[in-house]
C-alpha cells in the first residue's frame, strides 16, 4: 500500500471576535427586532439614491459596460459625500444632519480643504481602484459593495440582473428612483462624474443631493418612510421593524421633559431596560409597543451578562500569561486562580462566605431597576467595567473590574424571576446549544452550583469554564468553518498558552443607533441643545402606530 506524507501549515492567528460565543445571542435577537438596518447602513438616503444611481445610469450608458459603472459609481460615491461636507460646512456645520456616516468621510473630508477660490478636485484621484494614500474605499463598489447590497437586496430594492450586474426591482427599487429624479438635478451631477473635477460651486450646485434634503424630496420622503415603518405590511419580519422604530420614537417622546442632550443608544438601552429614563422617571410604554420593549430589555440583559463574563476572561488571560506557573489544564489553572492574591483581594471587597450569602446581603444596597443611572444599578457597573479598558485602561486595577463584574452578575441574578429566561423573544430551537453562556444557563448554574462556592472559587470557576474551556471549544467551532484560528490561549506541551492581543470586553451594537439616525434622516426626531423632540411627522407616525 502506498502511503503519502506531506506536511500541514497551522492555521494563521487572527485577533477575532466573540470569543466566549456571548455576542451572539445579543445578535439573534436584535436582527429580529430591527431586520432592514444593519450595523453599516447609517444613513437612509443611500437606500433611495443607490437604486437612483444605478437606474440614472442606464437611462444615459444603454450600452455601457461594467468597467463604465464602477468607474461612475466610485466617483459617484465620492461626490455624494463631498456635496453633503460640504454643505455642513457652509451651513450649521451640524454634521449628524448632513454628512455624518458617509462612504469614505475619513478620506475625504479633509480634501475638502483644498477648495478655495478656483481650485478643483479631481474625483477619480480618490476614487481610483489602485492602492494609494487618496483611494476612498478598496471594494469596487464602495459603499454599496461593502455596506448596503445585501440590505438593499433583502428589501427587494436591488437585485442581480441577467448579464450578473446589479439592478433594480421595478416594485421598488424604480419607484425610489424616479421619486429621487424629479427632485434632484441628474445631469448636472453626470456632467460632474464625466468632467471628473468639481469646485466649490459645483458641490453647493448640487446641494440637493445633501441628505439632509431628503425631507424636502417629498415623494422620495414618502415611499422610504413607507418603506421603513413597513406601512404596506408585506415584507417578512418588517412589521418588527416598524415596531422597533415606533419604540424609538416614543422613548423620545416620553422624555422629552426630562432630556437634556439628544438622545443616544445609551439612553435607549437603559430606558428599556429600566422601563424609566432615569433616577425613577417612569416610561409609560403603550401597550402596542409592550412586547417589543420586554425583547429590547431581553437583549440589553444579555449583553450585560456578556460584558460581565468577557471582562473576568480578559482579567483571567492576563493572570495566566504573567503567571511563572505553566497549567497543564484549565482545571489547574481554577485551582490557581481560587488561592491566587486577586481571588482574595477581590473577595475582602464583599461580606459573606458564599456567593449566595453576599448575593442577600449584595440586594439590600442593589438600585431599583427603574434607577438605572445610579451607582449602584447593573448598569452602572457595566460601564464601568468598559471604561476600564477603554477610556481609562491605566486607572484602577484588575481588582476593580473582578469587584464590577460580579456586582455585574449579582444584579443579573437578582433580577432573573423567569423560568424561561428568553420568554420574552424565543429562540430556535438548538439554537443556543453551541453558545453554554446565555441568560437561561446563567440563571441555572447560580442556584445549581454557584449559590456555595466561594467568591475565590467562583473566579476560577468562570476564569475556566466560561472562560478557558468555553473559548476552546468556540475557537475550534471556529476553525472547522474558516481555515484562521482565533484562539486567544491554547493547549501546548508545556501547558496552556496565551496568545498576544488579550481581548478587551465589548459590547455589541444592536443597530439602534443607525435606526436613531435614520429617524433623524426622516425628519422624526429633531435634536437641540435642550434634548430630541419629535417633529410632526414623528408624531403622527408613531399615533399611527400604536393605533393600529
Amino acid at each position: 500500500m502506498n502511503v503519502r506524507t506531506s506536511w500541514v501549515e497551522p492555521p494563521q492567528s487572527i485577533q477575532g471576535l466573540d470569543h466566549l460565543g456571548t455576542h451572539a445571542p445579543c445578535i439573534d435577537l436584535y436582527s429580529r427586532l430591527l431586520p432592514g438596518i444593519t450595523n453599516v447602513t447609517d444613513r437612509a438616503r443611500y437606500y433611495s439614491i443607490y437604486p437612483w444611481f444605478i437606474w440614472a445610469f442606464d437611462q444615459r450608458y444603454e450600452n455601457a459596460d461594467s468597467e463604465k459603472f464602477e468607474q461612475l459609481f466610485r466617483r459617484a460615491d465620492c461626490l455624494l459625500t463631498w456635496i453633503a461636507e460640504r454643505h455642513s460646512q457652509c451651513t450649521d456645520q451640524d454634521t449628524i444632519k448632513h454628512s455624518i456616516g458617509m462612504i469614505g468621510r475619513q478620506r475625504l473630508v479633509p480634501a475638502l480643504a483644498e477648495l478655495k477660490g478656483s481650485k478643483t478636485l479631481r474625483l477619480s484621484d480618490y476614487a481610483t481602484r489602485e492602492d494609494s494614500a487618496n483611494r476612498y474605499f478598496k471594494n469596487k463598489l464602495g459603499g454599496l459593495g461593502q455596506y448596503y447590497i445585501g440590505t438593499l437586496q433583502d428589501l427587494r430594492i436591488l437585485d442581480i440582473g441577467e448579464r450578473g450586474w446589479i439592478t433594480y426591482t421595478r416594485e421598488r427599487g424604480q419607484a425610489l428612483a424616479e421619486a429621487v429624479d424629479r427632485y434632484v438635478d441628474g445631469d448636472s451631477f453626470f456632467a460632474a462624474l464625466e468632467k471628473d473635477r468639481v469646485s466649490g460651486a459645483v458641490l453647493d450646485q448640487l446641494e440637493k443631493f445633501c441628505f439632509c434634503h431628503l425631507s424636502h424630496s417629498h415623494d422620495e420622503h414618502a415611499r422610504l418612510a413607507d418603506l421603513l415603518f413597513e406601512r404596506a405590511n408585506t415584507e417578512e419580519g418588517g412589521g418588527q421593524r416598524r415596531l422597533t422604530l415606533a419604540l424609538a420614537l416614543a422613548g423620545v417622546d416620553g422624555s422629552a421633559d426630562s432630556q437634556s442632550n439628544p438622545i443616544t443608544l445609551d439612553d435607549f438601552e437603559g430606558a428599556v431596560y429600566g422601563r424609566s429614563f432615569g433616577a425613577g422617571r417612569m416610561w409609560n410604554i403603550p401597550s402596542r409597543l409592550e412586547h417589543t420593549a420586554e425583547a429590547w430589555a431581553l437583549y440589553v440583559r444579555n449583553d450585560l451578562l456578556s460584558i460581565a463574563v468577557q471582562a473576568v476572561f480578559a482579567v483571567g488571560l492576563k493572570k495566566l500569561d504573567e503567571s511563572d506557573v505553566r497549567f497543564r489544564t484549565g482545571r489547574d489553572f481554577e485551582e490557581w486562580v481560587a488561592a491566587s492574591g486577586i481571588a482574595k483581594r477581590t473577595s475582602r471587597r464583599f461580606e459573606g462566605r458564599s456567593f449566595g450569602e453576599v448575593s442577600r446581603l449584595f440586594r439590600e444596597t442593589l438600585a431599583p431597576i427603574d434607577h438605572w443611572d445610579q451607582p449602584t444599578h447593573e448598569w452602572t457597573f457595566s460601564r464601568k467595567i468598559l471604561e476600564s479598558f477603554t477610556l481609562r485602561p491605566d486607572e484602577g486595577s484588575d481588582v476593580d473590574v473582578m469587584v464590577d463584574s460580579l456586582r455585574l452578575l449579582m444584579a443579573l441574578a437578582a433580577r432573573t424571576t423567569s423560568d424561561d429566561a428568553y420568554s420574552a423573544s424565543p429562540f430556535a430551537p438548538g439554537f443556543l446549544d453551541p453558545y453554554p453562556i446565555n441568560l437561561q444557563a446563567f440563571a441555572d448554574v447560580v442556584s445549581r452550583e454557584w449559590s456555595g462556592l466561594s467568591i475565590p472559587q467562583l473566579l476560577g470557576w468562570l476564569m475556566n469554564r466560561w472562560g478557558i474551556e468555553t473559548h476552546l471549544s468556540v475557537a475550534l467551532r471556529k476553525l472547522r468553518h474558516n481555515p484562521q484560528a482565533a484562539f486567544r490561549v491554547r493547549p501546548t506541551e508545556l501547558g496552556l498558552n496565551v496568545v498576544p492581543d488579550i481581548p478587551p470586553p465589548t459590547r455589541t451594537n444592536p443597530r439602534m443607533r443607525q435606526g436613531l439616525q435614520m429617524l433623524r434622516d426622516l425628519n422624526a426626531i429633531t435634536d437641540a441643545e435642550d434634548g430630541s423632540r419629535l417633529t410632526e411627522f414623528g408624531t403622527r407616525i408613531l399615533r399611527e402606530v400604536i393605533l393600529d
